[in-house]
């Protein structure tokens, strides 16, 4: 028997599982908004999902430049090691 149907044949256990869910989501949400205090990346990473029809992003608008142009294309991998790929001047 799955954890699932478990619970969805055990009611007091499916209100437990979802209380303990509901004070985790609490939990991090207050963490969130307490790491937003001295940065402001945490909130407005909670403000995109939490409110993410305000802050939808549209397309971008394409640009043309008549002065030559180089584009350096940077990788960051997930340690944030930053490395260049190539240069393209147009």
């Amino acid at each position: 028997m799955t954890f699932y149907r478990w619970r969805d044949q055990d009611e007091k256990l499916s209100a437990e599982f979802d209380r303990a869910i509901a004070e985790s989501e609490v939990r991090l949400v207050r963490s969130i908004e307490s790491a937003g205090q001295t940065d402001w990346r945490a909130s407005a990473w909670l403000l995109e999902r939490r409110f993410s029809h305000w802050t939808k992003r549209e397309a971008p608008v394409p640009v043309q430049v008549a002065a030559p142009v180089e584009v350096i294309v940077r990788r960051e991998d997930r340690r944030g090691t930053t490395s260049e790929n190539e240069s393209v001047t147009e």
